[in-house]
């Protein structure tokens, strides 16, 4: 007769109680004081970023720009120009766009390269040369343009000078009375080509200093009589 045994299975361990558990579904779970003061912090920052937008937003103004390249003598017109709107330094003198009326029809004192902001000394009523005129254009050179550079006004005395390598030229050297009517964009070789309105008897002398490029051009103040 075979016996058979059966195997005492182990015990069970104990069940271990849980250390942690999940909140129900009622529970609320405590907010930690940093990432509320967190939370706070950028509310606060996005509100001043909006508040400094909408006042830099305020502080722009709709001015007038060039729309194309305008040469200088330009009679403007209406598709010559169009509007942005930009933040304007109070010290910077524009035009705004509710000129435009006026500026149509009045003439560009310098070239205007297309994105150009308009100034107030950028147009002028009427183009010379006026009666007992004559305008000469003056070749000049990087090395002869004042660092301060030229605007349409200035007054300015085209100054003889000798050959290059020679020795002045005993006595006065021979000058005349110019105004600046208009400046070009200077060209490849960085020569800028400055219209300059004579009184018509001196006009042919002018234009022999031009086409030798024989001159120095001297900058007068502002309403000083010709010398």
């Amino acid at each position: 007769m075979t016996t058979t045994t059966r195997a005492k299975s182990a015990p069970k361990p104990p069940p271990v109680p849980p250390t942690d558990q999940a909140p129900g579904p009622g529970a609320r779970r405590a907010r930690r004081p940093g990432v509320l003061i967190a939370g706070a912090g950028l509310a606060i920052i996005g509100g001043l970023g909006a508040t400094t937008l909408a006042a830099n937003a305020g502080d722009r103004q709709a001015v007038l720009v060039a729309a194309t390249d305008i040469a200088a003598g330009h009679a403007l017109t209406a598709q010559d120009l169009t509007q942005a709107l930009i933040a304007v330094d109070t010290n910077v003198s524009v035009l705004p766009a509710d000129e435009l009326s006026t500026v149509v029809g009045q003439v560009a004192a310098a070239a205007l390269p297309a994105g150009s902001i308009l100034a107030a000394g950028d147009v002028v009523a009427a183009g010379p040369p006026a009666a007992g005129q004559v305008v000469v254009p003056l070749p000049v050179t990087t090395t002869m343009m004042p660092a301060a550079g030229l605007r349409p006004g200035d007054r300015l005395l085209v100054v003889d000078t000798p050959l290059a390598q020679a020795d002045p030229t005993p006595g006065d050297p021979q000058q005349f009375p110019v105004e600046v009517a208009a400046i070009a964009v200077p060209d490849v070789n960085g020569v800028v080509v400055v219209d300059v309105v004579v009184d018509a008897a001196l006009g042919s002398e002018v234009a022999k200093r031009a086409a030798t490029g024989r001159f120095v051009l001297v900058v007068q103040p502002p309403g000083e009589a010709d010398q």
